[in-house]
């Protein structure tokens, strides 16, 4: 009898370690190890919400995986967007892949910092060909992408300045 409560009390502290060893294999994108690991859990806890989910998650490890490979290579070639689909298809698959939510937070913020540029540009691309209204409603975008750049804020200010004195002269 104290055999067996002695190895009834140990149930918890093996299943824990089992969860923990499986989610370890999972961040590692080893899917036969995690799957193994939540099988030996719901083996001696039946039903254990943690290891029914993981399970769930290790299911669609593979094409996570694959869909990471592919918005790397997107994100090398510079083509963010598609990069950003794939990381969308990832997470929409797993949704509690912490890889997949560290990489699109990365790629946000390069896409955010590409479309300032490129409104930037095109502001000042308008601003020396004297297309004034243009240039500010770039302006007006490169500072919503980033409403503390001091560059956006002071190119929008010459901006409507030079309009202010277009109106003038006229």
């Amino acid at each position: 009898l104290k055999v067996l409560q002695g190895i009834k009390a140990g149930v918890p502290g093996v299943v824990e370690q089992q969860i923990s060893t499986g989610f370890r294999f999972l961040d590692d994108g080893l899917a036969d190890k995690a799957r193994s690991a939540f099988e030996l859990v719901l083996k001696i806890q039946p039903g254990n919400t943690q290891a029914v989910k993981a399970l769930q998650r290790v299911a669609v490890l593979d094409q996570v995986l694959e869909l990471l490979k592919q918005a790397g290579e997107m994100e090398q070639q510079s083509n963010l967007d598609k990069a950003k689909e794939y990381l969308e298809n990832a997470l929409a698959l797993d949704r509690e892949s912490e890889k997949v939510t560290r990489a699109i937070a990365v790629l946000n913020k390069q896409i955010g910092e590409r479309d300032f540029s490129l409104a930037m540009s095109s502001c000042y691309r308008a601003l020396t060909e004297n297309r004034l209204a243009e240039a500010k409603k770039q302006f007006d975008a490169a500072v919503k992408i980033k409403p503390d750049s001091r560059e956006a804020r002071s190119a929008l200010e010459q901006a409507a300045n030079l309009m202010v004195q277009e109106q003038i002269g006229e």
